[in-house]
Order: C-alpha cells, then sequence, then structure tokens
C-alpha cells in the first residue's frame, strides 16, 4: 500500500523540532512559509495552520508583517505531531526538545520519525509506535517510557499475531448464529475470545440508544438484538467456566424519561433522564436472579434503596480485590480515593451487599 502524503498541520510541528534536533533551525530564527512549503511539501493554508499550532504551544510568535520567529524552548512549550489529541506525547515532546537543545543526540528520533513519514498505511501504527519510543527515550522519563512499551504492546495485540483473537472464521456457525449475526453479537463473541486470551477490560459499545424520536420502532430492533448477543455471552462464559471470574456490566449513561414525548417532531421519543435507571451485572462474584432497588410506580424516582454509581463501581472494585478506599496513583502524591464517598458531596447508598 502506498504511504500516506503529508497533509497535515502537525507535520510541520514534527519538521521544526525535527529541524531544531539537526541545527537546520536555531532560536530566534525566522520561518518563512515558502520553505517551509519547500521542506514538507504542504500546502500555504496548512504550513499556517501548523504554526498556529506552534505558535499556541510557545514555540514560535508570529507577529503581522514579520512572519513567525523561533522562540527559544521552555518547559511549557509543547511541539509534537500528537500535541493536541496525546498529551503523553506532547509532554514527551516537550522534555526531548530540552534534551536537544541541551545537546543530547537526537538521530534515533529523526530517524523514527523519517520512518513514519515513509511506512506504508498498514505498516504506520507501528512506526508510529517507533516514534513514540525514541520520543520518550530522548525525553528520559521512565514514566513515559512504561506508557510507550504499553502502547507497543497495545498496537502488537491488533496487529500482530495476537490480532488473530478478531478473526472469528474460525468460531462454529451454530455458535455465531447463536450470539447473532450483527455488529453486537459479534462483538460479544470477539469480547469473549478476548477474556479467553487474557485481556482484563473489554468494552463493547452499541450505538442507537438516544431515542429522542421514534422510541418504541427503535426497541423493537434494538433489544432482541441486545437480549441475544448479551445472553450468549454469559451463557458461554459460563459454558467456559470463565463466568466466575469475569464480571459482566451492561449499562447507558442515563434513563430515558418515562413521559413519552407523543408531540412533533418527536413522535413516542423518551428523553434524557437521570433520576432513575437500571443496570445489569453477571458473573465476577455477583449473585444472579435478583433485583436490587426499586423505582415509583410511573418510574419517576427512586422508592426503594437507592444505587450510585460509587456504590456500584466501589462493589466491582471489591470483588476484583481492589480496596475502594485506596488511593489512586497521583503525579503529586494527593489522595485521592478510588471511589469518593459522602465526605466529598457524594451520593451513597451502599455497597451492593445483597448480591455479593
Amino acid at each position: 500500500m502506498s504511504a500516506l502524503p503529508p497533509s497535515r498541520p502537525e507535520v510541520l510541528v514534527r519538521e521544526v523540532l525535527q529541524g531544531l534536533a539537526e541545527g537546520r533551525y536555531v532560536p530566534g530564527q525566522r520561518l518563512a512559509e515558502p520553505d517551509l512549503m519547500a521542506r514538507t511539501g504542504l500546502g500555504r493554508s496548512t504550513v499556517r495552520e501548523g504554526l498556529g499550532r506552534l505558535a499556541a504551544s510557545g514555540i514560535v510568535v508570529q507577529a503581522p508583517h514579520r512572519g513567525a520567529q523561533i522562540r527559544h524552548l521552555t518547559r511549557r512549550a509543547t511541539c509534537d505531531v500528537l500535541r493536541v489529541t496525546d498529551p503523553l506525547l506532547g509532554l514527551a515532546a516537550r522534555q526531548a526538545a530540552e534534551a536537544v537543545l541541551g545537546g543530547a543526540d537526537a538521530a534515533a528520533l529523526v530517524a523514527a520519525a523519517a520512518d513514519y513519514d515513509a511506512a506504508a498505511d498498514d505498516e504506520r501504527p507501528r512506526a508510529r509506535a517507533r516514534y513514540y519510543r525514541a520520543l520518550t527515550v530522548l525525553a528520559g522519563n521512565a514514566e513515559l517510557a512504561v506508557a510507550a512499551a504499553s502502547r507497543e504492546q497495545a498496537y502488537s495485540l491488533m496487529l500482530g499475531d495476537a490480532g488473530q483473537v478478531f478473526n472469528l472464521s474460525g468460531e462454529d456457525d451454530e455458535l455465531r448464529r447463536r450470539y447473532g449475526r450483527n455488529k453486537f453479537g459479534q462483538s460479544c463473541l470477539a469480547a469473549r475470545r478476548l477474556i479467553e486470551n487474557g485481556s482484563k477490560f473489554v468494552t463493547i459499545n452499541d450505538g442507537g440508544w438516544d431515542t429522542h424520536k421514534n422510541h418504541f420502532q427503535a426497541m423493537r430492533q434494538k433489544l432482541p438484538i441486545l437480549d441475544r448477543g448479551l445472553g450468549t455471552l454469559i451463557a458461554d462464559l459460563a459454558d467456559r467456566g470463565l463466568l466466575d471470574s469475569t464480571i459482566v456490566w451492561c449499562i447507558g449513561e442515563f434513563g430515558r424519561t418515562p413521559k413519552v414525548a407523543t408531540e412533533s417532531p418527536w413522535n413516542g421519543g423518551r428523553h434524557h433522564f437521570g433520576s432513575v435507571f437500571s443496570s445489569l451485572v453477571a458473573g465476577g462474584g455477583f449473585r444472579g436472579g435478583h433485583v436490587v432497588g426499586e423505582s415509583s410506580l410511573r418510574g419517576e424516582h427512586v422508592k426503594d434503596r437507592p444505587i450510585y454509581p460509587g456504590d456500584l463501581i466501589g462493589t466491582m472494585y471489591q470483588l476484583c480485590g481492589i480496596d475502594p478506599e485506596a488511593s489512586l496513583p497521583h503525579p503529586r502524591g494527593d489522595f485521592v480515593r478510588a471511589t469518593p464517598g459522602a465526605d466529598e458531596g457524594m451520593n451513597t447508598g451502599g455497597r451492593l451487599t445483597e448480591i455479593i
């Protein structure tokens, strides 16, 4: 497959960082748009957008009628191909830039960046991971290096031999039919395969539930698919001896209004409703066949046994052997409880002792 052409403003950001590393650019130097266009192959508007990002990060200063000028890099400056979408990479790039200006050898980083630019489509994720690793090595940040290793492991899972876990063609046709020959059902099957292969946390996303319009028509389509896929997943995990060690959790962001919006343009829609809604849990130490809590007759408010997000999450932590009262890691060493409690202004109804 062909390599992607340079068409993004981030290419310019990387060009300036590499130029600083190689001595092609120095603090105080003016950056002429035609020269940058020639070096990067980018159009004028993309170059200007890239210069805008460099200015926003403090790497260059822009003045009317004078163009852009490179500033001295400071710890506040950020310069990285993925600065906007990946703060870890932005931090690594900032520290790497400081190391370069302090005399560190950036040859490995420059080579990794060149490989990334030249990589074919199917090789770009691996090349990107190698660039990230070179960046963190130059930055000299052990924590970022661990993050880089985790990223490479994730890419290896998806694109290497381990990625075969997503190939469902070897599964029994009847089992695939039981899950449902649809995106959600086959995603549930892929989730089971991931659990079988040692994955610790698997998320299955399913859209189409935001039924402000035509709620009941959507439910007639969505609910059978959900029931079939989720029910088969739970049964399949149980048949393979995996359910006792796996928590299955099915939940949305909130419920839907008890009152149906029959007026136009909603035509039988139900809007967002956070006061009352339900969640399903199975396996992992939860006892099945129980309902905890009760709503009012019309589903407008909680009648008995309120359960809040922290109660459910804290219970799952407990079943996983994680102390819900323990502190999460914090860069400043602050105490941040894993599950916020009443002393922090959070409502709580208590852990779900009824079903564990």
